[in-house]
């Protein structure tokens, strides 16, 4: 088994009451079978003020939700139940958070996901290379191939030496040519590779489509799609970050280690890639608009528009498929 980390994994503190966009609002939190089960004989007063706070559908059960906050958000903005069981007892998905790990034949991928704004801040800001520890060996070939498109991926995204924006070019140039091996070598179907030439207008008749987790993003999208810009402005933008280039070149490396991995499923690589590409440029393009609108646009800024992104696209597995979906068909 290979187990895999980025080198920033490990540099993590919650926030917890001080966070501006807690994991503890909007969402909606499923409670695993297992942590339901202990609630269920947990037999005190707060045992049973658990329970009265779950709502069940079936064989899922949900923790209800009051004005976009967890019942057990207390006015500290802190988890009652954290406060009051412990965290052992706190159902599966808020326990992992942020954690995500993409369990694979032989690799293990683990990280930290991007709309926890701690990690936001932490990726964003960071002036060296990502760096991937790793451990153990694997003897599948076909998931060694896919681990090796994830470095070669980064490495190209890491590339200093040529502009960022030739490097997303290159990247797709590179995923091309990776796609039609893994289907001669490992016969994985084939699929129709689309032109890399749509616009942001095109992105968001997708992004309309999707569902919808805080009142900030559909506001985000109707300026968007009223967005008027040229290539001029594009430079200027360029030029008006300079270094701070790398904050994208960090973004785009997130998306690239924590997607493709996926394509162990069923070898299409190429769609995780442009969705990579396409999220990476989204983000850009919202700090473009922010740029025209108010003459600048700082990194703080660009974290809480990676973060929000993160949190509104990447936690809906229907938002994930209908962008995949998408990017098959040619719309995006």
């Amino acid at each position: 088994m290979v187990t895999v980390k980025p080198d920033y994994y490990d540099d993590f503190r919650c926030l917890m009451g001080e966070c501006p966009s807690s994991c503890c609002t909007l969402w909606q939190i499923d409670v695993d079978e297992k942590t339901y089960e202990y609630y269920q004989k947990l037999d005190t007063p707060y045992g049973e003020y658990i329970r009265s706070q779950i709502d069940n559908i079936g064989d899922e059960h949900w923790i209800k939700v009051y004005n976009g906050r967890c019942a057990f958000l207390n006015d500290e903005n802190l988890c009652d139940m954290h406060c009051q069981i412990g965290p052992k007892h706190m159902a599966f998905t808020c326990r992992q958070y942020p954690d995500f790990t993409i369990a694979c034949d032989t690799y293990e991928v683990t990280g930290r996901t991007l709309s926890c704004p701690y990690v936001a801040n932490r990726i964003v800001r960071e002036k060296s290379k990502t760096k991937l520890i790793i451990e153990g060996k694997s003897h599948d070939e076909y998931e060694n191939e896919i681990f090796h498109i994830v470095n070669k991926c980064i490495e190209i995204a890491q590339d200093d030496s040529i502009k960022y924006r030739d490097r997303e070019k290159a990247i797709i140039d590179y995923i091309r040519k990776e796609q039609m091996y893994l289907v001669e070598k490992f016969k994985v179907d084939e699929i129709f590779m689309t032109e890399d030439n749509k616009t942001i207008w095109d992105y968001c008749d997708t992004l309309n489509s999707l569902n919808v987790v805080t009142e900030k993003w559909p506001k985000i999208l109707s300026q968007l799609e009223e967005l008027e810009y040229s290539e001029n402005d594009i430079v200027k933008f360029e030029e008006y970050l300079g270094d701070r280039e790398k904050e994208y070149e960090n973004i785009l490396v997130y998306f690239l280690y924590k997607h493709i991995m996926y394509s162990t499923n069923d070898g299409n690589v190429f769609q995780r890639v442009r969705f990579a590409i396409i999220a990476t440029r989204i983000i850009f393009m919202v700090g473009l608009m922010k740029f025209i609108e108010n003459e600048e646009f700082t990194t703080e800024d660009n974290i809480k528009v990676a973060y929000i992104f993160s949190k509104e696209i990447e936690h809906d597995d229907e938002n994930i498929d209908t962008i995949l979906e998408d990017i098959s068909l040619g719309m995006i």
